[in-house]
């Protein structure tokens, strides 16, 4: 084997997790971060690749990420949605604090199980709610401390909290409020 090879190899690593991003509607952004791909090849691999070969190509797009945290809490459904990612994402120890370091770079394995954790809650979850960059956002709200997983006194259940919030929050699967919230642990 040339020593050349093992680039190229890389390099190809890096357009194939390319396209599984677009394949999840990822927005360009945030490709780019995770690949190290310029903004042309990401726009030169969706055209070759996605936009006239497949039945239905992904969406692109377009506009601001998601930002506003409160938006994991805003009614049952998206709460209980959420939940269950956050539990999924921290199992799979993806919300860890470096990840929400402003200059951080993820590694090919990071987003590939990071591609995996979202594939699994989209089987979970019919029809759901969140998007990929709702998934990426809220990995990083969880590793920036601004939501955490809390445990249900009642049923157990793991829930999102608001850690800014000035009193406890029902828990959207049983709706027991309880007097104060058992942070869960990954162990």
């Amino acid at each position: 084997m040339r020593h050349t090879d093992h680039r190229f190899t890389r390099e190809r690593e890096y357009y194939e997790l390319g396209l599984r991003l677009l394949r999840h509607e990822a927005r360009t952004y945030l490709i780019r971060i995770c690949t190290g791909l310029s903004e042309d090849r990401i726009r030169k691999l969706y055209k070759t690749y996605l936009q006239d070969r497949t039945l239905r190509p992904p969406r692109r797009k377009r506009g601001q990420a998601p930002h506003e945290p409160t938006l994991f809490l805003r009614n049952a459904r998206t709460h209980s949605e959420a939940s269950l990612l956050a539990g999924i994402l921290q199992s799979l120890a993806l919300a860890e604090p470096a990840n929400a370091q402003p200059h951080w770079q993820p590694s090919i394995p990071y987003v590939e199980r990071f591609c995996d954790a979202y594939e699994y809650f989209c089987d979970c979850v019919a029809d759901t709610l969140f998007s990929f960059e709702h998934a990426w956002f809220l990995m990083q709200t969880l590793a920036g401390s601004t939501l955490r997983l809390a445990a249900c006194g009642h049923c157990r259940a793991p829930y999102l909290l608001d850690a800014f919030a000035a009193g406890p929050r029902a828990c959207p699967f049983c709706g027991h409020k309880p007097a104060r919230d058992v942070t869960v642990r990954n162990t």
